[in-house]
């Protein structure tokens, strides 16, 4: 092995396996307490004017429930928890509200939590939006669950290494859906069109443009197709 490769192996070994400081440390930082394992010590948060919430919300592979690690800031206590959306979610941060906290909430930038992101700014809490791009790749380990994936981003909010993204306000994005929308119903249209034009190319009609006025309407009705060619041509008509 050369020096190189000997250098690599130690830093690997290193990562994967810090010593007992070194976990001590990164503990520390985290705002983890308990043993080795980043395990939090107590099964509640204590009452505290201020929480930092770090949240893996609507995970493509999991729209079903949140994994979310939760730090007090007074106490530094760390709680783990898995939330069923939405009802369950729900209850619980409205209790967080209702206990009068000051709550911070990170998150991975989703095209399906707009439920969540309402609830939010309902109860006025702080909501970060991250690149998820820039998420994974400040993770470093290809290792990856949804309850490491809420430890890291808690870990970047600590050390204010969080990558927010500026979302848009409400009216936006609703403008958004119409342009959306249109934009989808154009690409039906041609999808329409063009499967039109081709039953009449098969049948012999060269018309292009002409197709979609009335007498090239008539012609594309009046040809004799097999029954099943026949209901696709009156349904896209």
């Amino acid at each position: 092995m050369d020096g190189r490769s000997k250098i690599r192996w130690q830093h690997r070994l290193k990562r994967e396996h810090p010593t007992c400081t070194e976990r001590e440390s990164l503990n520390e930082e985290c705002g983890w307490k308990g043993g080795d394992s980043g395990d939090s010590a107590g099964e509640k948060p204590c009452p505290t004017k201020k929480q930092t919430n770090s949240l893996d919300s609507d995970r493509p592979s999991h729209p079903e429930f949140q994994q979310i690690a939760l730090l007090n800031t007074t106490t530094g206590e760390v709680e783990e928890k898995r939330l069923a959306h939405p009802d369950e979610a729900e209850k619980y941060y409205r209790a967080l509200a209702s206990a009068g906290e000051t709550v911070r909430i990170g998150m991975e930038a989703s095209g399906h939590g707009r439920w969540f992101e309402r609830l939010v700014a309902e109860l006025q809490f702080d909501l970060w939006i991250g690149d998820a791009a820039e998420i994974r790749a400040r993770r470093g380990r290809k290792q990856k669950t949804d309850r490491q994936d809420a430890q890291h981003i808690l870990k970047l909010m600590l050390k204010d290494d969080f990558p927010k993204i500026w979302v848009p306000n409400w009216e936006n994005r609703d403008l958004r859906q119409l342009l959306w929308h249109r934009h989808r119903m154009v690409q039906a249209r041609t999808r329409v069109m063009n499967q039109l034009q081709a039953v009449a190319l098969n049948e012999g009609l060269h018309c292009k443009k002409k197709l979609w006025r009335e007498r090239g309407r008539q012609q594309l009705e009046s040809f004799a197709l097999a029954p099943w060619a026949s209901r696709r041509r009156r349904d896209l008509l």
